[in-house]
């Protein structure tokens, strides 16, 4: 089982698995396969790469952050951390990927591994239960793709998914704060759908409940992330009780 509880961790993950890419296969679509993405996409349409690598660009400044904060010289471990941002420009994705991967020679690998050993460990999610989520994604998108709810529902409940699949996507490139992410995203959507949740027909009752359903998984899945956190407990309050969106519910999303 990996482990990806810290951010020096999580770059080393990914930084072992972008070394195997073939020379010659394009940065982007190198990069894209390595963080998850379908090889067309990453192929076809760059802004999902970028999108990406927007989350190891945060990590790397976690990275840097974290470890200024201890009492390691800055030289030990910054010149490595740009030579992994070498790796991820935006500008270079087009060219071969074997053009960046001297940047990723062993002492790279070495200075990353002295940062995992450093920097606390964080509260861990097991796979599992991400894997059995994601399947139970699979099988109620199909139900919802095969169903006559009303427009507004249907693409409300997949929405929700969709935020719920990629913060899973992205728990290993970002670790908790993906899962904490998706709870703000999911409560801001459900704001904008209040007319379409408030109109439910019995059928988008029934649907909407067993995606509720995968939120509450989730949230059991990540606890250690999104227990104190206040947009998980007013999303899940809001699943709990089924009710819809109200005034003081948004309120939530604006106040400071």
């Amino acid at each position: 089982m990996k482990d990806l509880t810290n951010p020096a961790k999580r770059i080393l993950n990914l930084v072992h698995q972008i070394k195997a890419m073939p020379d010659q296969q394009p940065m982007g679509e190198a990069w894209g396969e390595v963080l998850g993405l379908d090889q067309e996409v990453a192929r076809l349409d760059s802004h999902e790469v970028y999108e990406k690598l927007r989350f190891v660009r945060n990590e790397l400044d976690l990275l840097q952050k974290l470890m200024r904060g201890t009492t390691f010289s800055s030289d030990l471990y910054e010149p490595y951390l740009q030579r992994v941002r070498n790796t991820i420009a935006v500008n270079n994705l087009a060219s071969p990927w074997g053009n960046f991967k001297s940047n990723l020679h062993d002492d790279t690998i070495l200075a990353l591994k002295y940062c995992s050993d450093i920097l606390p460990s964080e509260p861990d999610i097991d796979p599992t239960e991400l894997e059995n989520i994601l399947s139970s994604i699979h099988e109620i998108k199909l139900e919802i793709e095969n169903s006559s709810l009303s427009k507004g529902m249907y693409e409300f409940l997949l929405g929700q998914l969709a935020i719920i699949e990629n913060a899973i996507q992205n728990y290993p490139i970002a670790g908790g704060s993906a899962i904490k992410k998706a709870f703000t995203e999911g409560l801001a959507d459900w704001a904008a759908h209040a007319d379409d949740i408030s109109s439910a027909t019995n059928e988008d009752t029934e649907k909407s409940s067993k995606v509720y359903g995968v939120w509450g998984s989730l949230k059991v899945a990540g606890e250690e992330f999104v227990k104190a956190d206040r947009m998980a407990n007013s999303l899940m309050g809001l699943v709990n009780k089924g009710q819809a969106v109200s005034d003081s519910v948004i309120g939530w999303l604006t106040s400071p």
